[in-house]
C-alpha cells in the first residue's frame, strides 16, 4: 500500500484552509417575524450594537450627530429596523451606500434628517417595507418616488409634515403600497393617480385643512381603503362619497367642526369603529350617534 504524498496532504489542507477561510467570510443572517421583532432588545448607541452585532435586530441612533455610517456598519447583518430620524447632517449619499450591505433591513427612519433626494442606490433597499420620510420640509417627491417604485415590499410610507401642497402623479407608481401616511401636510387636492394604489388600506390625512375632502374622497372611491384618518381638518360636513368606500372599517373624524351627521352613514355597514372626539355635535345628534353607527364601536367625546 502507498503512502499519500506530501503533495496530496497539502491539497487536503489547503481545501480545508479554503473552507475555512469561507465560512468565516459568510456572515449568518437571521430574520425575525414580526411578533418575534416586537420583541428584540433595541439598542441605543453603535458602542452597545458592535459589542454583539449578530444580536442586533433594532438600533435606534436618533439625534445622534452621524455625518456619515462607520465601516463596522456592514457587521449588523441581522439589523432589520433602523431608525436615523434627527441627524440632520447626515451624508444620504454615503449612509445609503452602506446600508445597501446590510441584507435584512425591512424597516428604516431617515425623518428630520434634512433629506431632499434620494441616491440612485436606495433602489438596491429591496427588503425595505416600511419607510419613514416625514419632516423632512425641502424633499422632492418629484425624484423620490419614482426610486420607491423599485422597491417590491415597500408597503408603509410616512411623508407627515413635509410641507406638501400636493402629491406628484407618480404617487400611483407605489401600487404595492399599503399604508400612505400624509397627516400634518398642507395638501390642496390628492392627484388622480391615487386612485391607482389598488394595495391600499389606510391612508392619514390629520391636519390637511386646505384639502378639498369631497374631491379627495371622490377620487379614493375605487381603493380597498379600510381605515381613513380625517381628524383636525376643521370639516363641517362629511362628504357622500364617503359611501363609495365599500370596505371602509375604521373613520378617525375628531377635533373637526361638525354639528351634526347625515343619514347616510347609515349606508356604510361595514364601518365597525368611529372616533369622533373633541367635535360641537349638537345635543340631539350626539344622544343618536348609535343611529348613525349601528354596527361601529364609537369613541366620543373630549380627549
Amino acid at each position: 500500500m502507498k503512502t499519500p504524498s506530501i503533495l496530496v496532504y497539502n491539497v487536503i489542507a489547503l481545501g480545508l484552509w479554503l473552507c475555512l477561510v469561507a465560512c468565516e467570510g459568510k456572515k449568518s443572517t437571521t430574520t425575525l417575524d414580526q411578533k418575534a421583532l416586537d420583541k428584540a432588545e433595541e439598542f441605543a448607541s453603535l458602542e452597545s450594537a458592535l459589542k454583539k452585532p449578530q444580536q442586533v435586530h433594532k438600533l435606534k441612533l436618533e439625534g445622534a450627530q452621524l455625518k456619515t455610517l462607520p465601516e463596522q456598519f456592514k457587521q449588523l447583518t441581522n439589523l432589520q429596523v433602523l431608525s436615523l430620524e434627527l441627524n440632520t447632517e447626515l451624508d444620504h449619499e454615503q449612509a445609503v451606500a452602506i446600508l445597501q450591505q446590510l441584507p435584512q433591513l425591512q424597516q428604516l427612519s431617515l425623518a428630520e434628517t434634512n433629506l431632499k433626494t434620494l441616491p440612485e442606490g436606495f433602489k438596491d433597499l429591496q427588503q425595505l417595507q416600511v419607510l419613514w420620510l416625514g419632516y423632512n420640509e425641502a424633499i422632492d417627491l418629484e425624484q423620490v418616488l419614482p426610486i420607491l417604485a423599485a422597491l417590491p415590499q415597500l408597503r408603509e410610507l410616512h411623508l407627515e409634515g413635509c410641507a406638501l401642497e400636493t402629491l406628484p402623479e407618480s404617487i400611483g407608481q407605489l401600487k404595492q403600497l399599503k399604508d400612505l401616511y400624509l397627516s400634518f401636510n398642507k395638501l390642496q387636492t390628492l392627484p388622480l393617480a391615487i386612485g391607482k394604489l389598488e394595495n391600499l388600506e389606510v391612508l392619514a390625512l390629520v391636519r390637511n385643512p386646505q384639502l378639498n375632502f369631497v374631491e379627495a374622497v371622490d377620487r379614493l372611491a375605487a381603493l380597498p381603503l379600510r381605515t381613513l384618518m380625517l381628524d383636525k381638518n376643521e370639516i363641517v360636513a362629511l362628504p357622500q362619497s364617503l359611501t363609495k368606500l365599500k370596505k371602509l372599517e375604521n373613520l378617525w373624524i375628531s377635533e373637526n367642526q361638525l354639528t351634526v351627521l347625515p343619514e347616510f352613514l347609515r349606508e356604510m355597514p361595514v364601518l365597525n369603529h368611529v372616533w369622533i372626539f373633541s367635535n360641537p355635535l349638537t345635543q340631539g345628534t350626539a344622544d343618536s350617534l348609535s343611529y348613525f353607527f349601528p354596527k361601529a364601536k364609537i369613541e366620543f367625546g373630549t380627549e
